[in-house]
């Protein structure tokens, strides 16, 4: 008589154990990217709620009135006049075509950018190029908070070969956009006090980014850089705060853009991605194409992302 083997004694084998991993990889495959994309979440929030509080900080210093008094007033002098025109700005900022400088205020040859991070001691206060490198000068003035000046000299094609006449009126501009250049870090050093004072008042969990990160950022935290720029808005010399993911799609995918004063806005940063310090916004990139918004609020920007009112979670997206 022949017996069957008991079902209580069968032993865990390696079908068994192949059936298990198999059920656990596919768990895995639906519930991984909603875990995935809440701790993405929660990284952005963090650094959203960091560029808020950034923003309050710059706010309740004074900065945006007392940058919009200070651009008031140069833009009554003389000869001197404001770029407010995105698309001035664009054309002015690609090197080929300008000065590779994003300008707030021009004359007749010289263009002048003024450097919020200049202020708090990192790097020139006000950088002057010729409007048509080669045509209208020849030099690139760095101006310091402390009056050092280092001229660069700009490589221009000419088909032409530059006479001594046209070199000795280069050099007369040249002279021209340094007293200008002069006269203007004169005028904004008066705000040094105010932007250093915004270092050591930091929200908490900010801090200063090291040197080699400089160019692109001046703040961050353990997911996102952020940089404060100058930058005008509606015709009023103000402040804009920056902030994108330290690696897009690790530490978040969203960018966020806040003029000071102004409304919030953020991309999920598609057309044009930012991501650490090779790839980040630059200043006035952000601001509406066509100089509007649609009917839902939302704008496309010159960087061609579609930037949209910013809200918490607990408002969410309509």
């Amino acid at each position: 008589m022949s017996t069957k083997p008991s079902r209580r004694g069968r032993r865990f084998g390696a079908g068994d154990l192949a059936v298990l991993l198999a059920l656990l990889g596919l768990a895995l495959v639906f519930v991984e990217p909603g875990l995935s994309g809440r701790r993405l979440a929660a990284k952005e929030l963090g650094s959203l709620r960091r560029f808020l509080a950034l923003r309050e900080a710059i706010v309740g210093a004074g900065l945006p009135t007392r940058f919009a008094e200070l651009g008031t007033g140069l833009s009554t002098r003389p000869g001197l006049r404001p770029v407010t025109e995105q698309a001035e700005l664009q054309v002015h900022a690609q090197g080929e075509k300008g000065p590779g400088l994003q300008l707030h205020f021009k004359d007749r040859y010289y263009g002048y950018a003024l450097r919020v991070q200049g202020l708090r001691g990192r790097g020139p206060v006000v950088v002057a190029g010729p409007l048509e490198p080669g045509k209208t000068g020849l030099l690139r003035l760095d101006l310091d908070r402390d009056g050092q000046v280092v001229e660069t000299p700009i490589e221009a094609d000419r088909t032409i070969p530059l006479t001594t006449e046209d070199r000795e009126l280069l050099a007369s501009n040249a002279r021209e956009a340094r007293d200008t250049a002069e006269l203007l870090r004169a005028q904004v050093l008066g705000l040094a006090p105010a932007c250093e004072a915004l270092d050591g008042a930091l929200p908490a969990g900010l801090r200063r980014v090291p040197e080699t990160a400089r160019r692109a950022a001046d703040y961050e935290d353990e997911h996102f850089l952020f940089r404060v720029d100058l930058s005008w808005v509606d015709g009023v010399l103000g402040l804009e705060v920056l902030s994108w993911p330290r690696e897009r799609g690790v530490d978040g995918f969203a960018a966020f853009y806040g003029p000071c004063p102004g409304e919030a806005m953020q991309t999920w940063n598609l057309v044009t991605p930012y991501g650490g310090t090779e790839e980040f916004p630059r200043p006035g990139e952000a601001r509406s194409r066509h100089g509007g918004k649609d009917d839902r609020g939302d704008w496309v920007g010159y960087d061609g992302n579609k930037w949209f009112p910013l809200s918490l979670p607990e408002t969410p997206r309509r």
